[in-house]
């Protein structure tokens, strides 16, 4: 809504002097996720007393910065983690330490790691690697027997405009422009956040930056933006066991290529990123007959998922996870396919490895790329709150998907994994 429209949902909050606060008063366009809760607070500031808010104020305070205090502080924070998730002891001092220069100054210190550890080739090998999935995609909604001419042209022409360019780092890195001490690490990270918000805010009125990452480049995972039709793969996450230029291609098809840049490029399809053009419009660009094949597939998906459990008792919401489940399905096809292709182009380069044909070696290393030490606890929170399935569905739900695997290994019909029942979105 636009400034105006402000007080119509809270009408005495002092809006004018909240923007001033920021630095920008000048702003006039606003994106209000849920009007009602500003009409509650509104409200509340003159149905309690101002010592209830500065209570309520403080708390807010030092639980957000807790983590930057004194010891206690930072014990009271994991003691709340530890009944969560059950791990038993807090990470070392240096991991957070490092987390929190990530978090502050990312691109500064991805510089001395990316020389370190993603030199010479490895951003040309890893491009290739995602040109090589892109194309499988290309093949696949060429393919699909249930999407209808019109909206097949439409979904070729999102994948087309999807773009895979930010892999591994930036051409151009970003510069921080306040003071580090060496002995106040709090009022560092303070000043690191205040320092983004206003570079944030900076943006208002401005065309959108293509060339910003939403990642620092050491960070171990990757995103699909529908907003911006894009996927990004920094170069923490392209590090051995997910990838390396010396790996066998079979295993950086079947480890980063189905598991990350195949699960990532389905995300611009999936039940949520369907919703958006390949320009990052919320825009609907199906036919009816073909949303409902779609809608179908994903009920699929999500009845299947529903039926697994994270510990004894605890069955994983197929409805919450649907998305990611659709990917990672997705994620292991488009991999296979482009296994198949570089099988075709390559035929020299085929080798057994300690038996392991090119199949057997794909499907492992997906398995290995999601190797993983959960407790029961940090399980059950997750299948009731998280997006992702635990690590063990993410490997045995696609393969029960994906019968290039049960040919692969041979698995006996009607087995778990070989169930004759095969759910599949993309």
């Amino acid at each position: 809504m636009d400034r105006a429209g402000l007080p119509g949902i809270a009408k005495t909050f002092p809006w004018d002097a909240y923007f001033a606060g920021l630095g920008f008063p000048g702003i006039q366009a606003i994106s209000v996720n849920d009007p009602a809760y500003f009409t509650g607070i509104d409200a509340l500031m003159h149905e309690e007393k101002p010592a209830a808010w500065r209570h309520y104020l403080a708390w807010h305070v030092t639980r957000a910065k807790a983590k930057l205090l004194s010891r206690p502080f930072v014990d009271e924070v994991f003691a709340m983690r530890q009944k969560l998730t059950g791990q038993k002891e807090i990470e070392p001092r240096w991991k957070r330490c490092v987390r929190g220069v990530d978090g502050a100054l990312g691109e500064l210190l991805a510089q001395p790691y990316v020389a370190a550890k993603f030199a010479g080739d490895s951003k040309a090998r890893a491009k290739d690697l995602v040109t090589s999935i892109h194309e499988a995609m290309r093949g696949e909604l060429s393919a699909l027997p249930w999407m209808d001419e019109a909206t097949r042209k439409a979904a070729l022409v999102k994948l087309e405009q999807l773009h895979h360019e930010k892999v591994g780092y930036p051409d151009k890195w970003r510069t921080y422009d306040f003071d580090v001490s060496r002995t106040a690490y709090a009022a560092d990270a303070m000043a690191a956040e205040r320092f983004e918000l206003h570079r944030e805010l900076g943006k208002v009125g401005k065309p959108v930056d293509r060339t910003e990452w939403g990642m620092t480049p050491p960070t171990v995972n990757a995103y699909y933006d529908p907003s911006m039709n894009e996927i990004v793969l920094p170069a923490g996450e392209l590090q051995p066991p997910f990838f390396s230029r010396d790996f066998y291609a079979p295993v950086n098809l079947g480890d980063e290529g189905a598991s990350t840049v195949g699960h990532e490029i389905t995300h611009g399809f999936d039940d949520e990123g369907s919703q958006f053009d390949g320009e990052g419009n919320l825009r609907d660009w199906w036919t009816k007959e073909t949303k409902a094949k779609f809608d179908e597939a994903t009920k699929c998906v999500q009845e299947q998922y529903s039926g697994y459990e994270a510990v004894p008792g605890v069955k994983l919401d197929g409805a919450l996870t649907s998305g990611e489940n659709i990917a990672d399905i997705g994620g292991v096809k488009l991999g296979f396919a482009a296994l198949e292709a570089w099988e075709k182009a390559h035929p020299e380069e085929h080798r057994a490895v300690d038996g392991f044909t090119d199949p057997k070696l794909f499907f492992l290393a997906y398995a290995q790329s999601w190797c993983s030490k959960e407790t029961p606890q940090f399980l059950e929170m997750l299948a009731r709150t998280n997006a992702h399935s635990p690590a063990r569905w993410r490997v045995n739900g696609p393969m029960a998907d994906v019968p290039a695997f049960a040919q692969a290994y041979q698995c006996k019909a009607g087995t778990p994994l070989n169930s004759g029942k095969v759910c599949s979105v993309w």
